[in-house]
């Protein structure tokens, strides 16, 4: 498909283009979620990626794109690396792969534990239950 070679940017402006009717079956189907989260979602996505691409820091940082709220609940967004990362975990298609992610994240926070702490991401301290799959209403298999 031609959308292998879209831009993370343009992948979120192709959706924001699509017919409302097109972006709620994609959303439903996709992610178990609503059109109007699934844009934000996109948007947020872009943003975290051209903060990684350009390699800024990600530590006290505080996004200007706020996800929308998942149907789960079980957190709050807000403009936080966490709330990016949370948004991240309802839109993964693998739970096998996320749950080694999160693996790799946590040994990553343990490493900088001395120079930074969780707050400075904005992860509470539950963070690793908030980001399993388990639970999750969202099309991760």
């Amino acid at each position: 498909m031609i959308i292998e070679f879209f831009s993370t940017g343009m992948l979120s402006f192709t959706y924001a283009d699509l017919k409302r009717q097109d972006r709620k079956r994609i959303a439903r189907v996709a992610f178990n979620t609503g059109d109007q989260q699934l844009e934000s979602w996109l948007r947020a996505f872009t943003e975290l990626r051209n903060k990684c691409a350009h390699y800024t820091r990600l530590y006290f940082w505080r996004f200007t794109t706020v996800p929308r709220q998942p149907r789960d609940g079980r957190w709050k967004m807000d403009n936080s690396l966490f709330s990016q990362l949370y948004m991240l975990s309802r839109m993964h298609p693998n739970q096998h792969s996320w749950r080694k992610e999160i693996s790799r994240l946590e040994g990553i926070i343990q490493l900088y534990q001395p120079y930074m702490g969780r707050s400075h991401l904005g992860f509470p301290r539950d963070w690793k239950a908030l980001l399993s799959p388990e639970g999750c209403a969202c099309g991760i298999q």
